[in-house]
């Protein structure tokens, strides 16, 4: 009985987790459909773009199922993974 009730404790605070996530998950999904195919073009389009830029991209990658560069390689000037822009200018 003590599991059982360890798992509902834990239930219900991965559900209220959840529901104080959903409103940040909405807004991140209608964000997400804002983008166009125009502005992508223009990403695709600047041939060293800013740090932010990359990584940002890294994220729609991510969003739509696409892989990261392979493999992940650490970049001191940036402190952390080195941005998979070639991956990026193929979304």
């Amino acid at each position: 009985q003590t599991l059982v009730d360890e798992i509902n404790r834990d239930k219900m605070q991965a559900n209220a987790e959840l529901e104080n996530a959903k409103p940040a998950l909405i807004a991140a999904e209608e964000a997400l459909q804002t983008i166009t195919p125009l502005d992508i073009a223009v990403v695709r389009k600047l041939g060293r773009p800013p740090r932010l830029i990359r990584q940002m991209m890294d994220c729609v990658l991510i969003l739509f199922g696409r892989s990261l560069k392979n493999p992940i390689r650490f970049d001191p000037e940036l402190q952390g993974a080195e941005p998979s822009w070639e991956s990026s200018l193929k979304v």
